[in-house]
């Protein structure tokens, strides 16, 4: 099977470049040319797919493979090399992964006042907002409405944890991320 790459071109519909070999999408990609979010093919798909579900980082401590867009490898925590760095713009609205990686159990803090866990994971907007609202509606329902609030910033805390655990950066206001 051929590990020939081709890639749509930007901006131009229907039109295809290639074929290329991996190691020049990988050039491509960290010298800007290419984005991961780029439709590519290669022998063997059916269809055409982005290049970050194509092309994958591996470690350079353990080899352990790696999706685009991870900081740190989620087996042994090692930096990730290879991976463009994001644009500024991107990286003001971003919250990265810490080595070693937060726990995912701490969610279980936004059981005392929801937002907890946000705030400790750098999602501090969205953990500040959480917790007054939380309050609010704890004086104005007697604090039934609380429940609902504490499960949503729970569920949400655990699932922004397991991103971060993954190596992958979440956005500061993003909810239940993949």
């Amino acid at each position: 099977m051929s590990q020939n790459i081709f890639v749509h071109a930007p901006n131009v519909p229907d039109q295809k470049m290639g074929p290329f070999a991996e190691a020049v999408v990988r050039q491509m990609l960290m010298a800007g040319q290419l984005t991961w979010d780029q439709l590519a093919w290669k022998e063997g798909l059916s269809e055409w797919v982005p290049l970050r579900n194509l092309i994958q980082n591996q470690c350079p401590q353990c080899s352990n493979p790696m999706m685009a867009g991870t900081r740190f490898c989620p087996k042994c925590g090692t930096a990730a090399q290879g991976i463009p760095a994001p644009n500024q713009s991107d990286a003001a609205n971003l919250v990265y992964p810490r080595n070693p990686p937060l726990s995912v159990h701490l969610c279980w803090l936004n059981i005392v006042l929801s937002g907890t866990a946000q705030i400790i994971y750098g999602q501090v907007g969205k953990g500040i907002f959480l917790a007054v609202l939380s309050l609010v509606v704890f004086f104005f329902s007697f604090g039934i409405g609380s429940f609902l609030i504490c499960f949503i910033s729970l569920s949400d805390a655990y699932r922004v944890g397991q991103v971060l655990k993954s190596g992958k950066p979440v956005g500061k206001w993003a909810w239940w991320p993949n």
